[in-house]
C-alpha cells in the first residue's frame, strides 16, 4: 500500500533557572548550551491508517503529559490519540518533568511543552506527501558499556565509581551496539526524515553540569541532518544498565567534549546505515497497536523497612548533590515511601508501530538491555527496535539476576518500583502486538 510521510521539529528549550532532571543537583539550570527539540514524524497509508511519533529532549514525563500531547495533537490532526507514540530521549540536561530526585517539576512549563510538541505533530501532518522507506543497521561499539561490574571481592559496583581496572573481575551483562535506522524519502529522493534507535544513557552531562543540552543525541542528529537533510528523530532504546563510561580508561573525559565525541560516532554509524539502505519501498505495510499491562510493584521485608528507617534517622541536613548516583539517605526515603503504599501495581502501556519489514515496540521503562536483545531475537520482523521512556515513566526494569546482585538500578525507589517479572511481561506483550500487526497485513 502507498505510504505518505511528514516530519517537523520545534524548539522546546525552557527558561534558564528551571530545575533539571536526571541527577541530584542543589540548584537550577544556569544557561543553555544547545537547544532542546520536539521532533515529530507522521506516517499514513492509502488504506487510511495514520500514526505519529514525537520525541522530546527531556529526561522523561508522566502519563498526564503524554495524554496532553496526544489529545492536543488529535485535536489538531484527527489522528487517534492511541495511534500517537510519545517518547523522551532521556537527556539528563533537560528540564525537571519527573521531579524524582528532589527537583521542582514546573507544571506550567510541562503544559506549554506538551502543546508545543503537539504542534510539531501538526506541522509534520501538514507536510504529508508520498514517501518511500527503508530500514538499515549500523554499529557503534565505542560509546556503549554495561555499567554494572563485579569486583574481585564479589561485590557489585557501578562503573562511575572510579574503580581500579585491575580490581574488576567481570562486567555483569551485555550491551547492544546496533544503531537501527529508518530512512524516509519523498518520491524525488529528497530526505523527509531519518529515525535512529540506539540504547545509551544520555547522562554524559551529569550532576556537575548546569547547562541545558540534548547531550550526545543532539550531536548525533546534528550530524545526520547536516549530511543527509530532512528531520532527524532519535528514539532511546533500553539503556537501563548501559552508559558511556569505559572503566578500562580512567583518563576518559566527561562533559561536552565526550558528548560530542560519542554522539558523532553514533551519528556516523547512523549515516552509514541510512546511506546503505538504498532499497526504498513505497508500498510498506503500516500499523500500530497497544495494550496496557498491570505490573505488580515491589515487596519489602520488615528488615528492609527497619534499616531504611535507621538510615533516614541518622541523616543530617539536606541531601547533597553528587555527579552520579543517588545518596543512601534518598534511597532510604524512597523505600519507605513505597512500603507505605502496601500492595500495589502500575498500569503500563506497551505499544508497537510497524512500518514495512520493521517495527518499534515502546514501553515507559528504563529496561535492561537484555530485554531489548530478547525482543529483537524473537521478533517476526527483519528489523525491530525498542523505544523506552514512552507514553509515561515507570522507572528501571532490571533482570531477575540483577535483583540478586544488587547495585544501583535494583535498589528500591520511585524509579525502581516494579517486581522482577516486569521485563518478561513487557517483552511478551510486545511480541504479542507484533504478531497482531504481522497477522493484520
Amino acid at each position: 500500500m502507498a505510504l505518505y510521510a511528514g516530519a517537523a521539529k520545534t524548539v522546546i528549550t525552557p527558561h534558564v533557572g528551571c530545575w533539571m532532571d536526571g541527577n541530584v543537583r542543589e540548584e537550577g539550570s544556569k544557561g543553555v548550551h544547545d537547544d532542546l527539540y520536539a521532533r515529530a514524524l507522521v506516517l499514513r497509508s492509502d488504506s487510511g491508517a495514520t500514526c505519529a511519533i514525537v520525541a522530546l529532549d527531556v529526561c522523561g514525563f508522566r502519563r498526564p503529559i503524554a495524554e496532553k500531547i496526544r489529545a492536543t495533537a488529535a485535536e489538531l490532526t484527527g489522528i487517534a490519540p492511541e495511534d500517537i507514540m510519545t517518547a523522551a530521549t532521556h537527556t539528563h540536561a533537560g528540564p525537571a518533568f519527573l521531579g524524582i530526585l528532589g527537583e521542582e517539576a514546573d507544571e506550567l512549563l510541562q503544559s506549554v511543552t506538551a502543546r508545543t510538541a503537539a504542534g510539531a505533530v501538526k506541522m509534520a501532518f501538514d507536510q504529508l506527501r508520498p514517501a518511500r522507506i527503508a530500514w538499515g543497521r549500523g554499529r557503534a561499539d565505542v560509546p556503549v558499556n554495561n555499567r554494572r561490574l563485579r569486583t574481585r571481592d564479589g561485590e557489585t559496583h557501578m562503573n562511575w565509581e572510579g574503580l581500579d581496572p585491575d580490581d574488576v573481575a567481570e562486567v555483569l551483562g551485555p550491551d547492544d551496539p546496533e544503531v537501527l535506522a529508518l530512512k524516509i524519502d519523498d518520491e524525488d529522493g529528497s530526505p523527509i526524515a531519518s529515525v535512529l534507535n540506539y540504547a545509551l544513557h544520555p547522562a554524559i552531562l551529569a550532576g556537575d553540569n548546569w547547562l541545558m543540552s540534548a547531550d550526545w543525541p543532539g550531536y548525533a542528529l546534528g550530524l545526520v541532518e547536516r549530511e543527509r537533510g530532512g528531520v532527524g528523530v532519535f528514539l532511546q532504546g533500553a539503556p537501563g544498565n548501559i552508559n558511556h563510561i569505559d572503566y578500562t580508561r580512567p583518563q576518559q573525559q566527561r562533559g561536552f567534549y565526550e558528548a560530542r565525541r560519542l554522539g558523532t560516532i553514533v551519528g556516523a554509524a547512523g549515516l552509514m546505515a541510512l546511506f546503505g539502505a538504498d532499497d526504498l519501498c513505497d508500498d510498506a505495510a503500516l500499523g500500530i497497536a497497544s495494550t496496557v499491562k498491570q505490573i505488580p510493584g515491589r515487596r519489602f521485608s520488615e528488615q528492609q523497612v527497619a534499616r531504611a528507617q535507621e538510615i533516614v534517622a541518622a541523616a543530617e541536613g539536606p541531601i547533597k548533590a553528587q555527579v552520579d548516583g543517588v545518596p543512601e539517605a534518598l534511597f532510604a526515603q524512597e523505600l519507605l515511601g513505597l512500603a507505605a503504599r502496601g500492595e500495589y501495581s502500575e498500569d503500563c502501556e506497551v505499544q508497537a508501530l510497524r512500518v514495512g519489514d520493521g517495527a518499534l515496540v515502546s514501553a515507559p521503562f528504563e529496561l535492561f538491555v537484555e530485554y531489548q536483545l530478547a525482543l529483537k531475537k524473537r521478533s517476526p520482523l527483519a528489523f525491530t527496535g525498542f523505544v523506552g521512556y514512552a507514553n509515561d515513566y515507570q522507572g528501571y526494569v532490571p533482570t531477575p539476576i540483577a535483583f540478586e546482585q544488587g547495585g544501583y538500578e535494583p535498589t528500591p525507589s520511585g524509579w525502581s518500583k516494579l517486581a522482577p517479572e516486569a521485563g518478561d511481561m513487557t517483552v511478551d506483550a510486545g511480541l504479542d502486538l507484533l504478531a497482531q500487526l504481522v497477522g493484520d497485513n
